[in-house]
């Protein structure tokens, strides 16, 4: 009798070890198919842009939900949203006010995928995908997991000006190349929010209220939060997502792209 209990009670360990597993693995990894779920942040006039990223998302194994972008103008006003102080720095550059709609877009889908607690992956419209991106996003997000530290955003494409050698903690004499297998990195100091992966309840909740309101760039306003400790982000290096055009930054770490002057986008212009 002794013999046939241990063996129910172990099998009952096992089915509920595996099945443990199988549920940390699905639900950190929702698919439609045998594709990632993907929200993609896009104005909803861009029909040519939404058309090109929905094929390279299909070719990296992504399946792509569009979310509409937002104008600037509702918010903009809000002391809620844009402190005074900002609100009168844009008044005086009014080309840069496309940066409240790009913000709100951000938090305004935290809170909606703020409902389930599991992790998220975001992309805006103007992103490109790595060859292996499907294989390495699982790697990573399995890797985060396994350690089983507090975590609220792993950016997988991202840049850093060169004057902030603190935009990465590494560990003495290490080098961090392109050519170089895949790391996850502590991160304290970012500019870009073009693909990242946003962890669960928690997280979209600590962000959207550790982040309004704004008195700079979303991403500036991140990495203040980093600073402080509020939040914890990581970084995949080598990149995962890419973004048109480059930041002249760390010449031989965080490199975007290499075909291009100074950095450009149009994801941030004012909604028309």
């Amino acid at each position: 009798m002794r013999v046939l209990f241990l063996i129910v009670v172990l099998t009952v360990v096992l089915v509920s070890l595996v099945y443990c597993t199988y549920w940390r693995w699905t639900s950190a990894f929702p698919e439609t198919g045998s594709q990632i779920v993907t929200h993609c942040i896009s104005l909803p006039n861009r029909h040519r842009k939404r058309t090109t990223v929905r094929e390279r998302a299909r070719r990296a194994g992504l399946s792509l939900h569009f979310v509409d972008g937002c104008s600037p103008s509702p918010w903009v006003d809000s002391p809620r949203y844009v402190t005074a102080a900002y609100r009168n720095y844009l008044a005086q550059y009014p080309n840069k006010v496309g940066h409240i709609g790009a913000a709100v877009a951000h938090l305004q889908l935290w809170k909606t995928l703020g409902r389930e607690n599991r992790p998220h992956l975001i992309v805006e419209d103007d992103v490109s995908f790595c060859p292996v991106f499907n294989t390495r996003y699982r790697a990573a997000v399995q890797q985060l997991q396994q350690r089983r530290c507090e975590w609220d955003i792993l950016l997988l494409g991202f840049a850093c000006p060169c004057s902030f050698e603190s935009c990465r903690k590494k560990k003495k004499n290490s080098r961090l190349s392109q050519t170089q297998p895949s790391r996850i990195v502590e991160v304290d100091y970012f500019m870009g929010l073009w693909g990242y992966v946003v962890n669960g309840s928690r997280a979209c909740y600590r962000l959207i209220h550790s982040a309004l309101p704004l008195d700079q760039p979303i991403d500036h306003v991140l990495s203040r939060l980093i600073r402080a400790k509020t939040i914890r982000v990581y970084g995949h290096v080598p990149h995962l997502v890419f973004h048109p055009g480059r930041m002249e930054v760390c010449q031989e770490d965080y490199v975007v792209r290499k075909d291009s002057r100074g950095y450009r986008s149009d994801t941030n212009q004012i909604y028309s």
